[in-house]
């Protein structure tokens, strides 16, 4: 009996380290280059985007603006997305995310992670 119960283990063993082989890569999404907050409009809903610019106001619980060169939009952040970091409204951000449409409301970004640039002050006039 004991030569049978090893024989199945070990089969059992050889057949699912075949298995694991055969199965393809998880997904990973891919960001794009950095999306002009102008060009979110254009965008379909789910799309990965990347943000470039600063975050400006907080409008709620993990809700916020942010701002570039092009115009703003509100962004999503959620408490596990922020990794230890704190963020001055002077302070260059990346964020790569998805971007969110609704039928009435206007497009958000729902944030996967940030980055924070080095240290670029802007003047008072430039918020």
């Amino acid at each position: 009996m004991n030569k049978f119960t090893l024989t199945i283990f070990t089969a059992a063993a050889l057949a699912l380290t075949a298995y694991s082989r055969l199965r393809p890569p998880a997904e990973k999404t891919v960001y794009a280059a950095v999306t002009p907050v102008s060009r979110l409009a254009a965008k379909a809903n789910r799309n990965p985007v990347t943000l470039q610019g600063h975050l400006i106001s907080k409008l709620g619980p993990e809700k916020y603006l942010f701002r570039d060169p092009s115009g703003s939009v509100a962004v999503i952040i959620e408490n596990e997305d922020w990794n230890g970091l704190y963020i001055h409204r002077s302070d260059k951000v990346q964020i790569h995310g998805e971007l969110r449409k609704a039928w009435f409301f206007p497009p958000a970004v729902n944030s996967a992670f940030i980055q924070k640039f080095p240290t670029e002050r802007l003047s008072r006039q430039q918020y």
